[in-house]
């Protein structure tokens, strides 16, 4: 069955900038309602600003979704008025660069905080809404880290493989209560070539084989793809999924030895990115 854009309810966490941005103008674009989260006033005004330019309107809430409590009155203003909600993607993310014992350890838990915790209590507070829909949607923005552990990536790599777990994990729990409604998927994208990830990239044969996204608004396609075909896993490009592949036919010790003839090992030597999208 087509979904029917103009029904629904979405909410875009990080939603202001990259991803998040190109995300809320495709949906809007399609006609649905959209409330739009981000922790950067100026970023989101300006954003809201665009989108009336364009004649749309957009319901903006600045939270942290580190705060408990802003989450939970801002889910509530933002249901309220959209009339609902039916399409949850957990967007907003944050990455620090470095070696595991070069950062305090202060910086890898904010990395989890955000990327695992912070999603998880927002899809917690959010089921009940997605589940009382005829048909809605929640999409976890996961990476080609969560499929590949990768230097200089230690704690981003932890939580995006744990926000890959946890999706098929909630998945599972939703088949076995007969939850058939709701569909939960999964975007894994490589690194992009502007933004958070600026400068980082595989190299020589790797780079070959998993070249980089070229722009947010491919990856803000495939989410509403997924959305639109209840597609539980989306590799950006496709060719990481062979990732799983190898892993699966070679022994680990080759897998490992593949990696590094691939330089998956230095994709992380330029990072330029601005590391964070909160909200």
């Amino acid at each position: 069955m087509a979904i029917d854009w103009k029904q629904q309810k979405a909410l875009v966490t990080g939603g202001a900038g990259g991803i998040g941005r190109a995300t809320v103008k495709r949906l809007l674009a399609l006609g649905a309602k959209v409330a739009v989260w981000d922790f950067n006033q100026e970023s989101l005004d300006e954003f809201a600003r665009e989108c009336s330019d364009a004649g749309h309107i957009i319901h903006p809430e600045i939270c942290d979704i580190t705060d408990a409590d802003a989450v939970s009155s801002a889910l509530q203003r933002s249901v309220a008025a959209m009339g609902g909600l039916s399409i949850l993607v957990n967007n907003a993310g944050y990455v620090a660069p470095g070696y595991f014992e070069d950062r305090d350890f202060e910086v890898w838990s904010r990395t989890m905080e955000v990327n695992v915790e912070a999603l998880m209590r927002l899809s917690y507070l959010a089921l009940p809404h997605l589940k009382a829909e005829h048909r809605s949607s929640m999409i976890n923005i996961s990476s080609a880290a969560g499929v590949l552990g990768t230097a200089g990536l230690t704690a981003y790599s932890a939580a995006k493989w744990a926000v890959w777990g946890f999706s098929e994990s909630l998945r599972q729990e939703m088949h076995v209560l007969g939850v058939k409604n709701l569909h939960i998927g999964t975007i894994h994208p490589v690194y992009l070539k502007t933004g958070m990830f600026e400068g980082s990239r595989v190299s020589g044969l790797g780079g070959l084989i998993v070249p980089g996204v070229k722009s947010h608004d491919h990856v803000a396609r495939a989410i509403v793809r997924s959305i639109a075909t209840k597609r539980n896993r989306r590799m950006l490009p496709r060719t990481v999924a062979l990732a799983i592949f190898f892993r699966a036919i070679l022994p680990d010790r080759w897998f490992q030895s593949f990696l590094r003839i691939l330089n998956i090992h230095h994709s992380m030597d330029g990072f330029q990115g601005k590391g964070q999208s909160v909200g």
